[in-house]
């Protein structure tokens, strides 16, 4: 779910937002420049509870095809 920040960052105008915005930099920009703190607050967290849901998800896929032998947890 992190596509490198600071490279795309680096990088980063308005001309470009429509092509190289990805929510790492959508929530800086609204968080940040916009000062809509509580709305990229819960795109972060969104994304991050995404993140959770996949791996869990890969983990018992993985465990199942495995009979426990790989996995996480």
């Amino acid at each position: 779910m992190n596509a490198g920040f600071d490279q795309i960052f680096n990088l980063y105008n308005p001309m470009v937002y429509k092509v190289a915005d990805i929510l790492d930099t959508y929530v800086y920009r609204v968080g940040i420049q916009d000062m809509e703190y509580s709305f990229s607050t819960a795109v972060g967290l969104f994304k991050n509870v995404v993140g959770l849901i996949m791996v869990v998800i890969t983990n018992f896929i993985t465990s199942k095809l495995s009979n426990n032998e790989y996995g996480l947890w």
